[in-house]
């Protein structure tokens, strides 16, 4: 974990010193004068220190890989090192945009905007653009990083490409009426290139999407989409051969997407992972309760034996992933949504039966690991969860009831020291608890009784 933290270190160092070489390049470029290039470089440290702290304090859990360290300053320089040397061009066609976009579908949007900011900064301080054209891009990037993530559809991509492009176009327009007051003059070529630039942004940043998930191992919010389409042949399966698990995995899943969404985790990765993480229970599903018709078959069967079939789930689950070809982050999942917890109730039966010998733990414990992430944490807590509270929910009485046994199933799970070495934070458990029972609370309200009976007249 310590050798982790700092290879990302390192990776953003060497970022940071490979942007100040840009930078320098494109401020000599500008000017010669030793004191105003002191004096701007000077500025844009200040403006990378403070763009670092900002990263480590706000966004460094949205990276959960080394990987995805490297694809951010990819990213930063695919558009901010060609308009360094683009902008003695022409300043309408500058690929600044380009970074904003990439950011904020691949990573996540509000650092998107952050970044957006900086490099707009930085880049007014490096070059001598007129304000009109820069506050064209910065506008233009406010509306990428909010509209790019909602991308699900060809049909969307291609409305926010025009909308970027006429938005470009009206922003030329604005900025030569602000500076001069007519139209006289007013240059057609620029306010059709910047449209263009508008386009281009858009297109390569949404069409370079699969390349990016393949070369840096990421799930995009349009893969996890239609991964968690029912129509997916392994989901089919599941609901074929082992429909009781199918029912519980989709609650998971709802209980999940909704607990990631309220804490502003990867609700589509919560969601994905609580469809798929019981997937092994395929292989033995007579041995879940949830899939069983009359007989009980662990009645016939030794403690650790029970403990072996149930335990073995996980690996089963995590072979049938490699094999459907599911993303790393929902194969992590699969593997750490027990982390390496005990199958209590054997291991009791085992204790009540030893006679007064000593039993081991270790047939009786998955094999982890501990969920690293937020996402893989949430669908422990959900799973846990919904096979608490459905063997209970028509004993309690009333919602109050229901939250007092939700808060303590995640008591349980955090005592046991399950959650430790994820990014959970102690004040959004909590939020997790009440997300999970106004699920609950959604599900089970009660129906008003309507007469459907006609009356005689």
């Amino acid at each position: 974990m310590k050798n982790k933290i700092q290879m990302k270190q390192v990776i953003s160092i060497i970022g940071m010193l490979i942007f100040m070489f840009i930078s320098v390049l494109g401020m000599i470029t500008e000017s010669a004068d030793v004191i105003e290039l002191v004096t701007r470089l000077l500025l844009v440290s200040i403006v990378l220190l403070l763009m670092g702290y900002l990263f480590k304090a706000y966004y460094e859990e949205k990276f959960v890989s080394n990987h995805m360290y490297v694809m951010y300053w990819i990213f930063v320089f695919i558009g901010f090192t060609p308009s360094i040397f683009l902008v003695s061009l022409n300043v309408y066609v500058l690929p600044l945009l380009l970074t904003t976009a990439l950011v904020s579908t691949r990573i996540n949007s509000r650092l998107g905007i952050m970044t957006h900011f900086m490099l707009a900064f930085i880049f007014l301080m490096i070059t001598s653009i007129p304000i009109e054209v820069y506050m064209m891009y910065v506008i233009t990037g406010l509306f990428i990083a909010y509209a790019m993530p909602y991308v699900k559809q060809r049909s969307q991509m291609v409305y926010v490409a025009v909308s970027t492009a006429v938005l470009m176009m009206i922003l030329v327009l604005m900025g030569h009426l602000m500076r001069f007051g007519v139209m006289e003059g007013f240059p057609i070529v620029s306010f059709l290139l910047a449209g263009g630039n508008g386009l281009v942004v858009i297109v390569l940043a949404e069409g370079s999407g699969p390349m990016w998930e393949a070369l840096f191992r990421i799930d995009s919010q349009s893969t996890l989409s239609e991964l968690t389409s029912v129509t997916q042949p392994l989901l089919k399966r599941l609901q074929v051969e082992a429909p009781g698990t199918y029912h519980h995995s989709m609650m998971v899943a709802i209980l999940a997407e909704k607990a990631a969404m309220d804490i502003q985790g990867n609700h589509q990765l919560a969601k994905a992972g609580g469809m798929y993480h019981d997937i092994g229970k395929m292989v033995e599903k007579t041995y879940f309760s949830e899939n069983q018709e009359e007989k009980n078959i662990h009645d016939d069967l030794a403690p650790d034996a029970s403990a072996h079939y149930i335990i073995q789930h996980v690996e089963n689950g995590l072979a049938l992933a490699i094999e459907y070809k599911l993303p790393k982050t929902v194969q992590e999942i699969i593997q750490e949504h027990h982390g390496d917890s005990v199958v209590a109730y054997f291991y009791n039966r085992a204790v009540e039966h030893s006679d007064g010998f000593d039993i081991p733990l270790e047939p009786f414990q998955y094999k982890g690991p501990k969920p690293k992430t937020k996402e893989s944490a949430i669908v422990m807590l959900a799973d846990c969860v919904e096979a608490g509270i459905r063997g209970i929910k028509w004993t309690l009485n009333g919602q109050d009831e229901l939250n007092v046994e939700i808060e303590k199933i995640v008591k349980t799970v955090m005592n046991k020291e399950q959650l430790e070495q994820s990014p959970l934070k102690c004040n959004e458990l909590p939020i997790i608890v009440q997300s999970f029972a106004q699920v609950y609370k959604g599900i089970d309200h009660e129906r008003v009784y309507y007469n459907r009976e006609l009356m005689k007249p």
